[in-house]
């Protein structure tokens, strides 16, 4: 047994050291196929139509038709789509994939995907909040009958990029009756069990395997659900190794942020100590709620920092 005090070493130290780690993106199999997401161009718009190209042989569209289960993202609230169907609500949000061996090819035939739109109105400001938490700790207005002074400050954030090492990104394969999700991600049962909504299936049809995971920060909780339902999809339909890779131009444009947000603390005074504080903590979610409402429930819960305020 290792004393508390004793440095341990890491099992992956030699290899990421060495410059020897496999990642995502470094996995290599047979007749492997590559994905790229085709996107919306406008904020909000209504979808009245979709015109693909001609596709040459080995190549293949995947959109919502392709989905045997719900077209939904499930994580903890069930609204964000795996592919857009009849509406757009963000700009860049994913419509279909298309799928095939040659990387210029995919880009060209992406580039040819027509998309009709109604454009709508969008919404950028904080607005329809459907996420509310509220939570207490002793006796504010005690706190501030008490006080000699109060305090008050209000900040704002804008969106923060989490700017891991490794790109969003993850393969899958169909081996043994079992689909096969591999990539660079934080929570592998949240996509497990986002794929099995997906794909209306059995546990044991879906395997999902975190790799060597090039950084994260947050940044690869929510966002590579996305991904693997999309893929699961493909792979569903296609019965091929498929990989989706991001370059890291469409991985700072489409994925999902840190939150802006507007807070205003409150701090009630008493011979220079903090008797008691107040947090107002409102976060922009964006179109879809994904995980915003943990990480709301975590910024008011550490809104005090480091200290104890009674």
């Amino acid at each position: 047994m290792n004393d508390i005090s004793q440095s341990i070493k890491k099992i992956d130290s030699d290899v990421k050291a060495l410059g020897k780690a496999i990642y995502t993106s470094d996995i290599k199999m047979d007749g492997m196929l590559y994905a790229k997401t085709v996107r919306s161009k406008h904020q909000k718009a209504k979808i009245l139509n979709i015109n693909y190209p001609a596709l040459p042989k080995g190549y293949f569209v995947v959109d919502h038709r392709d989905i045997p289960g719900e077209n939904i993202v499930k994580i903890i609230f069930d609204d964000m789509p795996i592919f857009a169907k009849d509406e757009v609500n963000y700009y860049l949000e994913p419509i279909a994939l298309i799928v095939g061996p040659e990387k210029e090819v995919i880009e060209e035939l992406v580039s040819q995907v027509h998309v009709e739109y109604e454009i709508l109105d969008a919404v950028f400001e904080y607005k329809n909040s459907v996420v509310n938490y509220h939570f207490t700790k002793g006796d504010i207005k005690k706190a501030k009958q008490n006080a000699d002074r109060e305090i008050t400050f209000e900040y704002t954030t804008g969106y923060q990029e989490q700017l891991y090492i490794e790109p969003q990104g993850m393969i899958g394969y169909f081996e043994n009756e079992v689909i096969h999700l591999v990539g660079s991600l934080q929570c592998p049962y949240y996509v497990k069990n986002a794929v099995i909504s997906a794909l209306n299936c059995k546990e044991d049809y879906i395997k999902v395997i975190a790799s060597n995971v090039g950084g994260a920060f947050g940044g690869k909780e929510e966002f590579p659900s996305l991904m693997g339902t999309e893929l699961a999809v493909a792979v569903h339909k296609i019965k091929k190794p498929i990989k989706l890779i991001f370059e890291r131009e469409e991985d700072m444009e489409v994925t999902t942020k840190r939150h802006p947000a507007k807070i205003t603390l409150t701090g009630y005074i008493k011979d220079n100590d903090i008797i008691g504080m107040s947090s107002n903590v409102g976060m922009d979610a964006g179109a879809y709620i994904g995980l915003s409402g943990v990480v709301l429930s975590r910024a008011l819960i550490a809104s005090t920092g480091a200290y104890t305020v009674e």
